[in-house]
């Protein structure tokens, strides 16, 4: 994911949009459903199928997205969907596994869809979205102060390489007009000096 820009930072109110579908799919009497099903249950706003798939498709830690299976272009829980196939949508509550293989035996049709979760594992769910919303953040405040601090040590290395361009210069100038910079200042020195100028007197 370095590469990758974090959905948790670069959508706006992206953490709300995560708890709250969270909430809501983990209690819903269904555990699977189109996305124009939740965007429809969810009813904030946007409300619009495509903003709701993003969120989906942004956020594989929480969310499965169905691409080849019967329920293609379905939406689940993945926590939810890992629970047992034994709720009972018509009476809510989870039957037993005898339960349910005298019911088929029967040849009946019972809704049976995967347990909704309980407090606790929605309140898991949404502390692990809060943390990693967190750790974006730290991430991000880490990478403008490294940022930064290349930007300080270019701007150094930058002026040091300026002065021995100079330098170099300079060098060349007084090569190419064969001048002594060592000679020429003993002379200005002896010129200036007192017994120098008693003489020339």
């Amino acid at each position: 994911m370095s590469n990758t820009k974090n959905p948790y930072t670069t959508r706006s109110r992206r953490l709300q949009d995560v708890i709250a579908a969270i909430q809501y799919m983990a209690t819903y009497e269904t555990a699977v459903a189109k996305a124009e099903t939740w965007a429809e249950r969810f009813g904030q706003n946007p409300v619009s199928v495509d903003f709701w798939e993003m969120v989906f498709r942004d956020h594989p830690e929480f969310f499965r997205v169905y691409e080849s299976e019967e329920g293609v272009g379905s939406y689940s829980l993945v926590l939810r969907k890992s629970q047992p196939r034994l709720w009972h949508r018509d009476e809510h509550r989870n039957v037993t596994p005898d339960e349910k293989i005298a019911i088929e035996k029967l040849g009946k049709t019972v809704r049976l869809t995967f347990a909704p979760l309980d407090s606790g594992q929605i309140i898991s769910l949404v502390e692990i979205a809060i943390k990693l919303h967190e750790a974006e953040l730290i991430h991000q405040e880490k990478t403008r102060w490294w940022f930064s601090l290349v930007g300080i040590f270019a701007s150094v290395v930058a002026a040091i390489a300026s002065v021995f361009v100079v330098y170099g210069k300079l060098n060349t100038h007084i090569e190419a007009n064969g001048v002594n910079v060592t000679s020429e200042a003993a002379i200005a020195t002896e010129s200036a000096s007192p017994a120098k100028q008693l003489k020339r007197k």
